[in-house]
């Protein structure tokens, strides 16, 4: 560990960059120079799959579950849950809020309007099953959401996932962090979960909850309104000559 040897270190890295970069410039020049109008296409997007791969020297055969699979799943979930008694001060209470209420039949045509076919959960429901429901079905099954909504019961199958890691294109198959979880849930907890984002998100916005510099997550704001106003603010600092947070504290104070 001296400055001399990392010195040699940055002198090899960059040699053997060069080199792979030669060999892969040279080798997709034959492999170009070799195709024809009857090249099955097969054989060219597995080529070129190689090709992308080809800075990835793991051995993806070398790759063992067990050695990541751990650590994958302590990521998506926390191994433990605190229990109640850790929090002495949380007393439930119950609540007249908007909150409370059973969910209307409008708020399920909201929920179900404009869902497009997914992969679905453990129980295979797609959501077109449940959008060309007739009224009386769609009925029976706003019923069950809100027995279940009013008694606290969560059914166990909506509780469960199947989760898929799916590895990163050129990241190390032995590395935890190299993969994308992608979680399968049942169509039916989803459109329940959709319920109450939807009124969440309406008690929220009409109580005037967040502040009003709070663009992320809401509809309607996003990161373009926050630059807008971040380069409206740099403006006006520029022609009074002063800095862009005495800007915002006089526009704070006049407000």
């Amino acid at each position: 560990m001296s400055q001399e040897n990392f010195i040699k270190y940055q002198r090899l890295d960059s040699k053997v960059k060069k080199l792979v970069a030669r060999k892969k410039r040279s080798s997709w020049t034959r492999f170009c120079e070799s195709l024809s109008p009857r090249s099955p296409s097969s054989i060219v997007w597995t080529n070129i799959r190689k090709f992308r791969r080809s800075l990835n020297h793991t051995d993806p055969s070398s790759n063992n579950p067990l050695d990541w699979l751990n650590d994958f799943a302590d990521k998506l979930a926390p191994p433990y849950v605190p229990n109640i008694d850790l929090f002495p001060n949380f007393t439930p209470t119950p609540s007249s809020d908007d909150m409370d209420a059973p969910f209307s039949f409008s708020e399920l045509q909201i929920a179900l309007n404009g869902l497009k076919d997914s992969t679905p959960g453990e129980d295979g429901v797609p959501y077109s099953f449940l959008t060309n429901l007739n009224d009386k079905a769609k009925i029976h099954f706003l019923n069950i959401i809100n027995k279940f909504f009013e008694t606290g019961t969560v059914p166990h199958s909506w509780k469960s996932q199947i989760v898929i890691p799916v590895i990163k294109p050129g990241k190390n198959p032995l590395d935890s962090y190299s993969y994308r979880p992608i979680a399968l849930s049942t169509t039916l907890a989803k459109i329940t979960e959709h319920l109450l984002k939807n009124r969440l998100e309406w008690i929220i916005e009409s109580k005037n909850i967040l502040p009003s510099s709070q663009f992320g997550f809401r509809k309607g704001l996003s990161t373009t309104d926050s630059l807008g106003i971040l380069t409206t603010d740099i403006r006006i600092a520029f022609t009074k000559g002063v800095s862009v947070a005495n800007v915002k504290n006089k526009l704070l104070f006049t407000t």
